[in-house]
């Protein structure tokens, strides 16, 4: 009965041994299959970084490309308050030729005999616009002062 019970000892440590090497390889793959994991892991954030850094980089780029604009933006807009005065010299030419060519072509057709109020007809202006053209030439209204 003893040579029993010791062989069973003898089977149970082998078993344990069996089992605690079974264990101890299960672990190790668990263990490389968590180191392999963790070398993903911190490839992806490698990776992650170095996108975010390009990322960053552009959108520095960017902005100052932006704000080079911005500054673009408000020199010329200090140089447009800077020069109205040219500015509306330059725009008021052609209108201030407009109204000679109005004012020639009311004294042409009041020279011709027209009335006031048939030259405002005529040239679609009110004949208000055309007495005080009128007055102004010389010519009065009703046609009595200098002629031009």
């Amino acid at each position: 009965m003893n040579y029993l019970l010791l062989a069973l000892g003898i089977c149970l440590v082998i078993v344990a041994v069996v089992l605690f090497i079974l264990e101890t390889k299960k672990s190790r793959n668990e263990i490389r299959e968590l180191e392999r994991a963790n070398a993903q892991t911190e490839a992806l954030i490698e990776e992650l970084n170095e996108l975010s850094s390009i990322i960053v980089d552009e959108m520095d780029k960017r902005y100052n490309n932006m704000l080079d604009i911005y500054k673009e933006l408000l020199a010329v807009s200090e140089n447009e308050t800077k020069e109205p005065k040219d500015g509306a010299e330059n725009n008021t030419g052609p209108a201030k030729e407009e109204q000679r060519d109005k004012k020639n072509q009311i004294l042409d057709l009041h020279k011709s005999g027209r009335s006031p109020s048939e030259i405002a007809e005529r040239l679609g202006i009110g004949t208000g616009e055309v007495e005080l053209v009128l007055r102004f030439a010389g010519q009065g209204v009703e046609g009595i002062g200098k002629t031009v």
